[in-house]
């Protein structure tokens, strides 16, 4: 298929196709050569990005719950692709809706200082009405602070974009 589409490297045909091979997860990055290595950046990616995308037949979990799989699985400890994901990513990747301690939802705009601490745009109040316009919080400076993630399928009201983006220049 990549073929078709005009890929014609070699190293990325052998990288795509071997990327569902068992056993790469249980060897040390290092010591991999260079089509391998790749194949074993890119399942991890792969894992991550399935986990967090809903299917027919699940919803999508959330970016925490994902990224706690990842760098929960037993060949973590040895292979770092997956804490390295987790660490650039964050917990709390922008687009993620979360809920705070207050109760609220609110949606993550971008990482601060701290990964863990992002600017959020608050979307909902405690129980559940949009706030309109959704209002910027920096949870970095304070409370309510991130007490978990949620799956993108547990906010059922329409929220705008817009003004979630005119938020980020902010």
């Amino acid at each position: 298929m990549l073929r078709e589409l005009g890929i014609h490297s070699e190293l990325w045909m052998n990288t795509v196709e071997m990327h569902h091979q068992d056993g790469l997860s249980q060897a040390r990055l290092q010591e991999l050569p260079p089509p391998q290595r790749l194949a074993l950046i890119l399942q991890v990616i792969d894992r991550y990005a399935a986990m967090i995308s809903p299917r027919q037949s699940r919803e999508g979990r959330s970016a925490a719950e994902s990224a706690q799989s990842i760098i929960g699985a037993p060949e973590s400890n040895d292979n770092p692709v997956g804490q390295t994901l987790v660490r650039l990513v964050g917990k709390y990747p922008p687009g993620t809706f979360v809920k705070l301690e207050d109760g609220k939802v609110a949606v993550v705009l971008r990482h601060s200082q701290q990964t863990d601490l992002p600017n959020v745009a608050i979307v909902l109040n405690s129980r559940g009405q949009k706030v309109s316009p959704p209002t910027l919080h920096r949870t970095e400076e304070g409370s309510p602070r991130i007490k978990q993630a949620l799956p993108a399928n547990a906010v059922q009201e329409r929220i705008s974009h817009h003004l979630i983006l005119q938020l980020r220049t902010q």
